[in-house]
């Protein structure tokens, strides 16, 4: 949950560390193919398909950062969540606490670069009068078959646009969490009811929303096209009706630990329509379902984070429960920033100040990630540590961040062989693979 979140506040093994580009839908992203599969040509039809493999390295540099527009004005305030590359190529993030969305027209190749706002959502009243109905905390916007869709995490609903929205232009649509427009969100545990939606993801005609404030995972079997719809199945919860935190007896209150089927907050959500990834934030774990589930409480395959589906506390990995020992088994708080082609992932591991890559889909639990962004080895976890001593470096009064150093990352979206990050809230950082 992002008030929380702020309270304390992702290749092959060759000469270097490779990347897989093969494409998959996900959360924050369209449900198009941004890593389309590269075909041998000698390979005959039937053959397997060879993909290209995108090189990154530990504490590789950002090519750029992009924090300011074309005269020097901070582009963001407050944006967190994955961001979007669009079908046509335009880049969008949204801006929590600006109420609006952030459009480039293009993938900005440098700092500099002007952007469009998009602050509503328009619907037709009784009268049949357009009106505007404000974008309240957007994040992880996404696209399903032409249409928009964005959670909004102050307004507790889920908006979903008849279409890319323009600005300047009549940008109609539906929302879910809510009858309609004119009735204020139910926020209530219920089928209907949303509380801090954080992140969604929709792919194969499927729409999944991270519920947070109410320990769940939503999923509608079709992106809906009117307002109010009720999701067909809940993760992390059996009913609709129950929405406390680590339940897996379903009395009503959480329980000492975790299990395979309950969640603490969950943040974000990534899917190809066929297999399913979800943040756990509070448990310092992601979820993996290697088939998409079909069923109310379907308990997860695997868990990345944690040894087990038992445990849940942050970088633990002698599991002394000292919290001391970070490696590339824990996590610490990850937040919203979840992306998979279909074999590797990516994860924004927020209080560790670090993105982690596994290059390959993972098999058992605990997987260590194999590639680590924002730190020079697995075991450093400050934030904005240039020369890795273990403190934040500081310039008078002024925290410094570099090229290479995060602070809270809290999004990333992989593009062909360009994986943009969100760090600090306020700065987007490109890295371009080889």
């Amino acid at each position: 949950m992002k008030n929380l979140h702020l309270s304390h506040l992702i290749f092959c093994c060759f000469s270097g560390l490779a990347l897989t580009a093969c494409g998959g839908g996900g959360g924050g992203g369209s449900s198009d193919n941004d890593n389309p599969p590269i075909v041998d040509d000698e390979n005959e039809p039937g053959d397997e398909v060879v993909f290209e493999p995108v090189i990154f390295s530990n504490f590789q540099r950002a090519d750029f950062v992009l924090a300011t527009d074309d005269e020097g004005t901070d582009l963001f305030s407050d944006i967190y969540a994955n961001p979007l590359v669009a079908e046509d190529g335009s880049l969008w993030v949204g801006d929590y606490s600006a109420g609006q969305l952030v459009r480039f027209t293009t993938l900005p190749e440098s700092d500099g670069v002007a952007a469009t706002y998009i602050d509503s959502i328009q619907y037709r009243d009784g009268e049949n009068v357009l009106q505007d109905y404000q974008l309240s905390g957007p994040s992880s916007p996404a696209v399903s078959a032409g249409r928009m869709i964005v959670p909004l995490y102050s307004d507790n609903s889920v908006v979903i646009f008849d279409s890319i929205p323009v600005t300047g232009a009549e940008n109609t649509g539906i929302i879910l969490g809510t009858g309609s427009f004119e009735e204020e969100p139910a926020a209530d545990c219920s089928a209907l009811g949303l509380s801090g939606p954080e992140g969604l993801a929709a792919a194969g005609g499927k729409l999944v929303v991270t519920d947070s404030g109410h320990n769940r995972v939503l999923i509608w079997h079709t992106v809906p096209t009117q307002s109010g719809t009720l999701p067909d199945i809940v993760l992390g919860q059996n009913s609709f009706d129950l929405c406390d935190s680590n339940d897996d007896n379903q009395d009503g209150d959480t329980d000492s630990q975790p299990s395979a089927r309950t969640l603490s907050v969950p943040a974000g959500a990534w899917t190809d329509g066929e297999k399913l990834l979800v943040i756990d934030a509070v448990n310092n774990r992601v979820l993996v379902w290697n088939t998409f589930p079909t069923e109310n409480f379907e308990p997860a395959d695997l868990v990345l984070g944690q040894p087990d589906f038992a445990s849940n506390n942050a970088n633990d990995a002698d599991q002394d429960s000292s919290e001391d020992d970070p490696s590339a088994q824990t996590m610490n708080y990850p937040f919203d920033g979840i992306y998979s082609n279909g074999e590797q992932i990516f994860v924004t591991d927020g209080d560790n100040n670090r993105v982690l890559i596994w290059n390959s889909w993972p098999t058992e639990n605990g997987q260590a990630a194999d590639v680590v962004l924002g730190q020079d080895s697995f075991t450093n976890t400050a934030a904005n540590d240039d020369n890795q001593d273990g403190v934040e470096d500081v310039i008078g009064e002024e925290h410094v961040s570099t090229d290479r150093t995060m602070a809270y990352p809290s999004g990333l979206r992989l593009h062909e062989k360009t994986l943009i990050v969100i760090d600090n809230y306020n700065r987007l950082m490109f890295f371009n693979g080889e």
